[in-house]
């Protein structure tokens, strides 16, 4: 072996000083104990001089971690590992975070996940007393982007605690910090299941659901919130108390808006009953973080600018069939909002009427009845009342800054991308008006979830008309149309070929 080595790596000569002596540096046969190595370790051939060196070295066989990080709960071997990586935790903006994978999920939470979704206020945002489970929540979201086969194991790990937060809302929680950082577990874990590639963990977000909106109705956390009366952001010496007690509200109201649109994403992606109804959330739509610190805000003035628009108003403006010159400006989250909005009461409206073709849409044996906000059910021209919703939305998005924003760039986060759902309402609409075996197949399969297959496909093809920078119409309707009856049951049924599955909605993640 020695003789291998010296042929593949020929010896270097000896560096020698002038006086052609060999160098200290290159004679240096390492450090000799002056005290005997009497420690031996159990496990292996090594052996120490202090007893305090053999217990240290003993622990890198039983993994045994008693120090632990109060912020993300990482556990080390030794005391000055930790403190090593105290020094860049919880800095979600440091380029030199530490190479813990827990801390690479946590930046790439913050980082990543709240751009795209953004549901807590990361400059007021602490680790401190936070939940274990809340924590692991948030590292299974920053997992998502990196698209490993262990992070998919430790996903799949965190999934399955959903059964302890039921277990710990069934305890009755009254103090509503508690119950607001376990509602932001569960819909952190919706989130990740919802879209999952396993289609067992789609179909358990759907018990999930169901439970999660019991508790939100349980806890009183709707009322709670709509009764929130903002402070007075003049008071200097108080602001920055104001400031996270402002982040807290925006947060949990954000909260409550997603667990309402994964009820949208069940509905039309899977044909199943909504458990909430428009009505129930009498709450503010989600405000612009940035216009928070202005004085003046497209976005409105004084407390609506802290609070944003109430929803039931913004849905009486988009069902209101009298043409109106004032244009309200919603912000980004909300338009996303009001979209899926619209969309579920499409789904949920014709999901069994005797017009539309029941194998068309997809649905199960569960009906799906709902109080409409736009009343199509009620309205003897309710095709008309959809479309005049669609182009009420589409009015206030395009005198928005997100239509701007659009003409600029071709990478969106997901909540500024809610004009590709206009145009998947739109081919919805078209597809079950005309009732043709073409645009929806044999779809009532629910083994292969056919619809949730064909809406993806929709929507894969709209992102990426409006990525190509063509507009939006009538090209992409013309597109649309091709697709619609161009495509094949065989090709519904088939394999998904985009395996980012949730990341797929993610449009324009940046990673």
């Amino acid at each position: 072996m020695n003789s291998l080595c010296s042929f593949l790596v020929p010896e270097l000569p000896i560096d020698l000083k002038t006086t052609v002596e060999v160098s200290r540096m290159r004679s240096h046969k390492g450090n000799i104990p002056s005290l005997p190595q009497t420690k031996y370790c159990p496990v292996c051939p090594a052996k120490f001089t202090r007893t305090t060196h053999l217990n240290r070295h003993i622990r890198s066989h039983t993994n045994e971690r008693q120090h632990r990080c109060n912020m993300c709960h990482a556990e080390f071997t030794r005391s000055d590992l930790l403190t090593r990586h105290k020094r860049t935790c919880g800095d979600f903006t440091n380029a030199n975070r530490s190479r813990r994978k827990s801390c690479q999920a946590f930046n790439l939470f913050f980082r990543v996940f709240c751009a795209q979704v953004p549901l807590v206020h990361t400059p007021t945002w602490t680790m401190e007393d936070k939940p274990l489970i809340l924590v692991r929540a948030m590292q299974a979201c920053g997992a998502l982007f990196v698209r490993t086969s262990q992070a998919t194991a430790f996903i799949d790990e965190i999934l399955s605690t959903r059964n302890t937060l039921v277990a710990e809302f069934a305890k009755l929680p009254t103090d509503a910090r508690e119950q607001n950082h376990l509602l932001l577990t569960l819909v952190l874990l919706q989130t990740t299941a919802l879209f999952h590639q396993q289609s067992d963990q789609r179909i358990s977000s759907d018990v999930y659901h169901g439970m999660l909106v019991m508790i939100v109705r349980c806890t009183g956390v709707l009322p709670r919130v709509n009764a929130w009366v903002p402070p007075d952001m003049d008071d200097v010496s108080s602001l920055d108390t104001l400031w996270r007690e402002w982040a807290n509200y925006e947060m949990i109201k954000r909260v409550l808006f997603l667990s309402y649109l994964h009820d949208c994403c069940h509905c039309m992606y899977f044909a199943i009953t909504p458990s909430f109804q428009p009505s129930e959330l009498d709450i503010c739509l989600p405000c612009d973080d940035a216009s928070v610190l202005q004085t003046s805000s497209p976005y409105g003035v004084g407390n609506q600018r802290i609070m944003g628009f109430p929803m039931q108003t913004a849905l009486a403006v988009l069902n209101d069939t009298r043409f109106s010159k004032v244009t309200l400006v919603f912000t980004p989250f909300a338009h996303f909002i009001l979209i899926h909005t619209i969309l579920r009461n499409i789904y949920a409206s014709h999901a069994f009427s005797s017009s539309i073709d029941v194998s068309l849409l997809g649905t199960d044996t569960r009906s799906v009845t709902t109080e409409s906000s736009i009343a199509v059910g009620e309205n003897p021209d309710e095709s008309f009342a959809i479309q005049y919703a669609l182009h009420n939305w589409f009015r206030t998005w395009s005198g928005s800054l997100e239509s701007t924003v659009v003409e600029r760039t071709k990478e969106l986060s997901l909540i500024r991308n809610a004009l590709s759902f206009y145009w998947l309402a739109q081919i919805s609409l078209l597809a079950i008006q005309n009732k043709s075996a073409d645009s929806g197949g044999q779809l009532s399969d629910v083994r292969t979830e056919g619809r949730f297959r064909l809406m993806k496909k929709w929507l894969d093809h709209i992102r990426a008309f409006l990525r190509s920078g063509h507009g939006t119409s009538p090209h992409l309707w013309e597109e649309l149309s091709k697709l619609r009856t161009q495509m094949s049951i065989q090709d519904r049924h088939s394999g998904d070929e985009n395996t980012n599955w949730l990341l797929s909605f993610f449009f324009g993640s940046g990673i």
